[in-house]
């Protein structure tokens, strides 16, 4: 899971265009090591939230798979974080195990 804010000076609604219409198909089309993708656009936050303007959740099968699609060295390469760059100033990561209740 990540937690994304957009780019300097870019308009909230550019940034979710380009996200989910430009980003979105590059990351989904990572089929063969990605099991699930989902985007969650921040509309409404609490005074007391960091900031964030979106956060991303991927499924990988193991952290190999991750590495496929999330290379540690993106730079110049045509990974999905490449192209995030170009649009999101700041992205936190975190490796989270779900457990479900319900």
């Amino acid at each position: 899971m990540s937690m994304l804010e957009k780019a300097s000076g870019l308009p909230q609604d550019q940034f979710r265009e380009v996200w989910f219409s430009q980003h979105g198909p590059r990351v989904a089309a990572q089929a063969g090591a990605l099991l699930g993708y989902c985007q969650n656009h921040v509309v409404r936050r609490s005074l007391s939230a960091p900031h964030c303007d979106g956060m991303t959740e991927l499924w990988f099968a193991d952290e190999a798979s991750m590495f496929e699609v999330l290379p540690p060295s993106p730079i110049g390469s045509d990974a999905p974080t490449a192209h995030a760059g170009t649009f999101i100033d700041r992205i936190t990561t975190f490796l989270v195990q779900e457990e479900r209740l319900k």
